[in-house]
């Protein structure tokens, strides 16, 4: 039984599956408040500001 469930755009979930196809999905994260995927490495450099 699934506990949360998220509203994530199409356009979002069509990245994710790009991203598991070309094998660069974990170098991404989904950034909640901007509903989409974002490269963990500028989450971070945002989060450092």
């Amino acid at each position: 039984m699934p506990r949360e469930w998220f509203l994530v755009p199409l356009d979002a979930i069509n990245t994710a599956v790009e991203k598991i196809q070309d094998g660069t999905i974990a170098e991404y994260r989904y950034d909640i408040q901007q509903a989409k995927l974002v490269r963990v490495s500028e989450s971070l450099g945002a989060n450092l500001e």
